[in-house]
């Protein structure tokens, strides 16, 4: 499969600025597993909760030539609210309701990452709104991916039983690493959309990355606290 490259680029971007998180690092730590992963919860929620409302408001100006696009669109629009469900029972796994969500106050980062993405989102110009959705979307997949390895390794072992005191049964733990497992998991007809969008949305050059996307990166490594400069990972490419 023939990958464009500017999304060459964007995908190394996101695979090694991820990879190099300090977050999966603590995550990894056996004594910090459980808290690290409460602090994802708190920092996800404030960007996933908005995420469908996004979508559909890109969606709503897709031509009708980009059949891929909406494909995509359509899939991550979450219309039923299937992944903000599985998101929330990942997030009462850890002990905390919706309501505590809703009120917790986001960080610098999270904030700065969220306002990004949605000035994106509102842009005159359409392809920055879609480029914002996909990149958005490809990082909640690595992020997912390396981090559900993590959690499933701590969680395999039967001593790690409870979380502050409370026990969980074994559908629980299933359900609470729902949203982590289906974005762990490759999606082959997923895969398929997001080639045939890179390809409609016919970037010119071909070869470059596209200044917001650029920008929404750099916000996304610091959301992952990544020692990267994504600056310097495009001087390398």
């Amino acid at each position: 499969m023939k990958i464009l490259p500017w999304f060459a680029t964007l995908l190394n971007l996101l695979e090694t600025g991820c990879a190099k998180s300090p977050i999966l690092e603590d995550l990894a730590r056996p004594e910090l597993t459980v808290a690290v992963s409460q602090n994802i919860c708190l920092w996800s929620w404030p960007l996933i909760s908005v995420i469908p409302e996004n979508v559909e408001k890109v969606r709503k100006l897709l031509p009708e030539s980009m059949v891929y696009t909406a494909k995509f669109f359509d899939q991550v629009a979450d219309k039923d609210k299937h992944f903000q469900t599985l998101n929330l029972k990942q997030c009462r796994f850890f002990g905390f309701d919706q309501e505590q969500l809703s009120s917790w106050d986001p960080d610098v980062k999270t904030s700065k990452l969220r306002n990004i993405f949605e000035a994106q989102c509102r842009s005159n110009d359409l392809k920055e709104g879609i480029l914002a959705i996909l990149t958005i979307e490809l990082a909640a997949t690595f992020f997912g991916r390396y981090s559900y390895q993590i959690v499933e390794k701590y969680f395999a072992d039967p001593n790690h039983n409870s979380i502050d005191g409370r026990r969980f049964t074994e559908q629980e733990l299933i359900e609470g690493l729902a949203w982590a497992r289906y974005h762990a998991k490759p999606n082959a007809r997923q895969a398929l959309w997001i080639k045939g969008l890179s390809e409609e949305l016919e970037l010119d050059p071909p070869n470059k990355l596209p200044p917001s996307v650029i920008q929404l990166v750099d916000a996304i490594y610091q959301w992952w606290q990544s020692p990267l400069s994504v600056e310097r990972e495009l001087v390398k490419k």
